[in-house]
């Protein structure tokens, strides 16, 4: 593979100006950049990574594509595999510095930012006027240095979508994250799932979420938020503007799904709820299918794959307005809970 360093700054320069992706993807993966035919002067930024194990260099500038392809084999040297790695960190290092173009979009998935990166990464957001979608999915992000990029963001007058999914975010990430998106006046989604936020007795990081006044979408999956989690969340909820909340695969049980239920009637906005696999059972849904008739307003509820009674289901339908889209498919009943299992279970212990 040619010396990456040797490639012409100049004509970097021309290819940058027009990218319209640019991904990071995968360890030590492909970097991409490929123009939106049509687009103008925005531009994105994404990266794939590769399957094959090999290593090479595509320019094609008449198209305006460029392609490294950087893959470490399994059988090579400790010298080989270090000048591999500082290959794709030279390559990361570059890409970050495009931010300092007209950028419209930026993806970093699956790719372990080091201090320096981040340190690079909000230098450049704060000069950034155009970006309007940031992903950084499992980019190994932890509380400090999301609140980094998150403050790093504060300035921002474009960013629209802000996704930090599959990280180490935690609860004080989260919360210096929603003090920055307070201030960003065009960010409509934000997308905090899998960062472990709940569960630790915090509670305070949903204080400034009803500051986010144009945020509309919120996303928070797969993080062990309880009862107590959704106490706090489902009053700032009511407060704020957010019309879509995702909360599927979390622990918020009957409690919490009667939170819902409270914040449900007083939040007007909110159409869009996905309850999925959140240990709610049978009382947790008597709550929410009370309030059902009250909620034209309501286009989508998700409350399937909980361990409620199949005859809830029905009673849910029979509440849901007419216009809802209503999915309540109970989880389906473990095998360790029938009463034969459990006499059997009992009879053994005893002997």
């Amino acid at each position: 593979m040619s010396d990456i360093g040797r490639v012409d700054d100049s004509l970097d320069d021309r290819v940058d100006r027009q990218l319209s992706t640019l991904q990071l993807r995968g360890d030590a993966g492909e970097v991409q950049a490929v123009p939106n035919e049509g687009s103008g002067s925005e531009s994105s930024y994404e990266s794939g990574s590769e399957e094959e194990s090999s290593s090479e260099e595509e320019e094609s500038f008449g198209s305006m594509k460029r392609r490294i392809f950087v893959k470490s084999g399994t059988n090579v040297s400790a010298a080989e595999k270090e000048r591999l790695v500082k290959e794709k960190n030279e390559i990361v290092a570059r890409t970050l510095r495009a931010l300092n173009t007209p950028v419209g979009k930026v993806e970093l998935s699956k790719v372990k930012l080091e201090a320096a990166d981040i340190k690079e990464l909000c230098d450049a957001l704060k000069l950034n006027n155009t970006l309007k979608h940031l992903k950084m999915q499992s980019a190994s992000l932890e509380g400090a240095s999301s609140g980094r990029i998150a403050g790093a963001l504060w300035e921002s007058k474009s960013l629209e979508i802000f996704d930090l999914r599959g990280n180490k975010v935690a609860s004080s990430g989260c919360g210096m994250v929603l003090d920055a998106c307070s201030n960003m006046e065009k960010l409509t989604e934000l997308d905090l799932s899998s960062n472990g936020i709940g569960g630790d007795g915090r509670r305070s990081f949903f204080t400034s979420l009803p500051s986010c006044t144009a945020l509309r979408t919120l996303k928070l999956e797969c993080n062990e938020l309880n009862c107590h989690d959704l106490s706090s969340l489902a009053d700032a909820v009511a407060r704020g503007g957010i019309s879509t909340l995702s909360l599927a695969n979390n622990q918020i049980g009957d409690q919490g799904a009667a939170s819902i239920a409270l914040a449900l009637r007083r939040s007007p906005h909110l159409t869009n709820v996905d309850l999925t696999s959140n240990q709610i059972g049978d009382s947790g849904v008597a709550a929410l299918t009370e309030i059902l008739p009250e909620l034209h307003q309501l286009a989508t509820l998700s409350l399937s794959h909980n361990p409620f009674h199949p005859s809830c289901e029905a009673s849910l339908r029979a509440a849901a307005p007419a216009s809802m889209l209503l999915a309540a498919t109970p989880a389906p009943p473990n095998p360790d809970d029938s009463p034969k299992k459990k006499k059997s279970s009992k009879k053994t212990s005893l002997e």
